[in-house]
């Protein structure tokens, strides 16, 4: 099994968001929306415009994991949105 990493734009919100919101809502029990969550539909802007990034695992091209960093400043920033997918 090959794991290719890259780096994910506002085309893979969609597989982000039914990635995360199936974590969190259905594995973690979490009452939580996308509407909670806009920055997953606002990944270039929010992430990478600022000096952070999100990327995606991929496993035969399906979206199996995630993780993004957020710049706070030039020595200082946040992990979000970790999230692998259980296998099943």
């Amino acid at each position: 099994m090959k794991i290719n990493i890259q780096q994910l734009d506002n085309s893979y919100s969609d597989e982000l968001i039914d990635l995360i919101l199936t974590i969190q809502q259905k594995e973690f029990n979490v009452p939580i929306t996308i509407e909670d969550q806009p920055d997953l539909k606002q990944i270039e802007s929010f992430y990478r415009e600022p000096g952070g990034n999100f990327w995606g695992a991929f496993i035969e091209g399906e979206l199996v994991g995630s993780i993004a960093l957020v710049k706070f400043d030039e020595r200082a920033g946040a992990v979000r949105k970790m999230f692998v997918k259980k296998r099943v």
